[in-house]
């Protein structure tokens, strides 16, 4: 699975995800309310277990009862992690190192859709490279 095969999942918009794109994407984000699953790629394909993707991370927007800015506020805790934020820590770290990264996202109609779309696009990838996209491991 790579980024092109998401565009029938609606991932059809990609942006530069780094340092020097921060306050577009903002301007992007700001006034996205609903939940919403995101996938982060690198802009160059590498190699996987089985296959190649360029699919780095696929994550979702969910803040079960406030609506308000999920997104935004999801998307913006990856430029400065917390202390106990290891997603945002290693895609933080990535940023550091790559400026190749780009960023899409869907908007979905509840949160229980956006974990259920990031649940399928998690298994579909898991099928065809028999593992998970880096960034999305468990510690």
């Amino acid at each position: 699975m790579n980024s092109y095969e998401l565009m029938d999942k609606g991932f059809k918009e990609w942006y530069d995800f780094n340092f020097n794109n921060k306050k577009e994407l903002e301007r992007k984000l700001e006034n996205i309310e609903a939940p919403a699953v995101f996938v982060i790629r690198n802009c160059k394909s590498f190699g996987r277990f089985f296959g190649e993707s360029d699919i780095v991370y696929i994550g979702n927007a969910t803040a079960e009862g406030n609506r308000e800015r999920v997104l935004y506020s999801r998307i913006l805790q990856c430029f400065n992690p917390g202390p106990t934020q290891k997603t945002n820590q290693r895609i933080f770290q990535l940023l550091q190192e790559l400026s190749t990264l780009q960023i899409s996202w869907v908007t979905v109609s509840s949160p229980e859709d956006a974990k259920n779309l990031k649940k399928e696009l998690l298994k579909l990838y898991e099928l065809d490279h028999k593992e998970l996209p880096p960034l999305n491991r468990q510690e």
